[in-house]
């Protein structure tokens, strides 16, 4: 009955990292590939705090089914590459074969039991740009009035969302402020260029069922509130 936080997290990272870089001789060293086997764990805030530790993001925004991933297939998928490539696939490669062969797997064998499934990889090293566009976006929305603020509350509400509504798809959201205020070309430009940095840092991303089929890579926290 407990759980890593954040900080506890980091600390482990900060061990692990360590030992990486004693091992490897190189004091920058990181994981390649950082994946987490777990619900929820693909959301920006914990993609910017891993991003010291990691090369790459591998993990799901919404909910992963109880048997979490197909570990057997994944491990004959790269060692099938490894012989077609007549050596290690890329971590690039390799992260992209995971959420193809997770959300394949899902597609193939639970599908019917109507659980959805998604999966994504993301690129850690080009995440400053998400940042950067999405800093520039919030400066934007805070001097919303009442009705401007209703707007967004609209454009979250047909965004696709995780977790009893509590976290957002961030290029879903910005997908849907655009389409909800069209006439305001500056928003729009802004919405538009968080969509240009997460497309630039997505590796690749995918989803089995309906319940998730506008995830795109990163969620971000925004509940509703009063």
């Amino acid at each position: 009955r407990d759980a890593l936080s954040m900080k506890e997290l980091q600390e482990a990272l900060d061990a692990t990292t360590g030992l990486l870089e004693k091992a490897s001789h190189d004091p920058g060293r990181k994981f390649d590939i950082l994946g987490f086997d777990a619900c929820f764990m693909s959301m920006g805030e914990v993609a910017l705090e891993i991003s010291n530790y990691a090369d790459i993001l591998v993990a799901a925004e919404g909910m992963e089914p109880a048997f979490g991933w197909p570990y057997r297939r994944l491990i004959a998928r790269a060692k099938l590459r490894m012989r077609e490539n007549k050596g290690h696939a890329s971590p690039k490669e390799l992260a992209s074969e995971i959420v193809e062969q997770y959300v394949t797997h899902y597609n193939d064998y639970d599908r019917a039991a109507g659980r959805p499934a998604d999966l994504s990889a993301i690129d850690l090293r080009r995440l400053e740009g998400v940042v950067r566009s999405f800093q520039a976006l919030v400066e934007r929305l805070k001097g919303f009035n009442e009705a401007g603020h209703n707007r967004l509350l609209l454009a979250h509400w047909y965004s696709q969302t995780y977790k009893s509504d509590q976290y957002v798809d961030l290029m879903d959201l910005c997908q849907m402020i655009s389409e909800h205020f069209k006439e305001d070309i500056d928003l729009v430009q802004k919405s538009n260029a968080v969509i240009d940095a997460l497309k630039e840092c997505r590796i690749r991303s995918g989803c089995s069922g309906f319940a998730y089929q506008h995830s795109y890579g990163l969620s971000i926290y925004f509940p509703w509130a009063f």
